[in-house]
């Protein structure tokens, strides 16, 4: 999954459909039980590449869960930046979206992303909601 975010809006309709197109983009569904390899690219609003984008000691941090609760049901690990994106595998697999799909066929669910900057501040650049959709096959 690649995704492009615009760090010159707001967090709730960042995700765009590409670095030079501010058009907003919906974020595609995820299928709980996959590891899947998510691509991230950060856009200045204006066509270029976002400035902290390949600065020493930055870390993007990807969670996806509930708001009301604040409940991460997954996590992304260290996103390693190649090819102008941050790349990582995230892991839709994991005993907490067990329980929250249970055997609906979907569920809402947020994505977000921050960034943790080198000087320890962060910053959300990414908070959509999302379909997590059951699967057939285990």
């Amino acid at each position: 999954m690649r995704l492009t975010i615009n760090t010159n809006t707001q967090a709730t309709d960042s995700s765009i459909e590409g670095l030079a197109n501010n058009t907003p983009a919906g974020i595609p569904d995820f299928y709980y039980g996959d590891k899947l390899n998510m691509e991230i690219r950060f856009s200045d609003g204006e066509g270029n590449i976002a400035d902290f984008q390949g600065q020493a000691d930055n870390a993007i941090i990807v969670g996806i869960g509930t708001i009301n609760d604040r409940n991460a049901m997954t996590t992304t690990g260290t996103f390693n930046l190649a090819d102008g994106f941050y790349q990582a595998l995230i892991d839709l697999d994991t005993d907490e979206l067990k329980t929250a799909i249970g055997t609906q066929p979907s569920i809402n669910l947020f994505l977000e992303i921050q960034i943790s900057y080198a000087d320890n501040t962060t910053e959300t650049l990414c908070q959509q909601e999302i379909i997590m959709r059951n699967q057939i096959i285990k």
